[in-house]
């Protein structure tokens, strides 16, 4: 059974499992989707082996977000566009390279384009305590067209990456350093080594809010 027209789906949240709610949608209906599905065996959101990112092995979990990708395909208008956001994980000490396999994988596997690659950059990354590597502080965004005909105003764009310039020199949140604090005070450090890290923290968080430097890294 079809859901009801797309006028009465405008500006509505459809509380249900993903798959079987696009299942129900007429196909060529929207102009954009925006996904970012559960990452793999990263957090458990209460649905058990069910739930997409709970499956016990990496093709498993690619099948299931790659059934799900067909039916966003399915449900796309000719001029639309699907952004995709996934992110990697850790295998036996190895990244697997999840996002990519899925963007290699859905381009051989559906009818699609992949038009661009945008790296999101994390401006404050979640600190982690692994003195062996870098922080993973970059994801990909995936985008891909159902066609050669997709809609794309780069003016709007430009627009926006001006305003987002702007908005960049304005003045950083409170919040600038606090997961930091965190990192440190649930450390093995002394407790003088911990005041220490605290201060120099401080220190430069003050210059950044001062101006003196744009931001920092631990």
């Amino acid at each position: 059974m079809k859901l009801r027209a797309i006028s009465d789906l405008k500006n509505k949240i459809i509380l249900g499992d993903n798959l079987s709610v696009l299942k129900q949608i007429e196909n060529d209906t929207f102009d954009l989707i925006i996904t970012s599905p559960p990452y793999f065996q990263q957090r458990n959101y209460g649905n058990g082996d069910l739930g997409i990112g709970n499956e016990t092995t990496e093709s498993e979990y690619l099948k299931n977000i790659l059934t799900v990708f067909g039916e966003c395909v399915r449900v796309l208008k000719k001029t639309g566009v699907i952004v995709f956001n996934l992110g990697d994980k850790y295998i036996n000490g190895s990244l697997s390279l999840i996002p990519y396999k899925f963007a290699i994988q859905a381009t051989q596997n559906q009818n699609i384009f992949l038009i661009n690659q945008i790296t999101w950059s994390k401006l404050n990354p979640t600190p982690r305590q692994d003195k062996r590597k870098l922080i993973q502080a970059t994801e990909p965004f995936f985008i891909f067209a159902k066609s050669k005909d997709y809609y794309f105003n780069l003016d709007n764009y430009l627009q926006h990456l001006d305003s987002f310039n702007k908005s960049v020199k304005s003045k950083p949140s409170d919040k600038l350093g606090k997961k930091y604090v965190e990192l440190i005070k649930n450390s093995d450090l002394s407790e003088e080594q911990k005041n220490n890290a605290i201060k120099a923290l401080n220190q430069a968080i003050l210059a950044v809010h001062n101006g003196e430097v744009e931001g920092f890294r631990m």
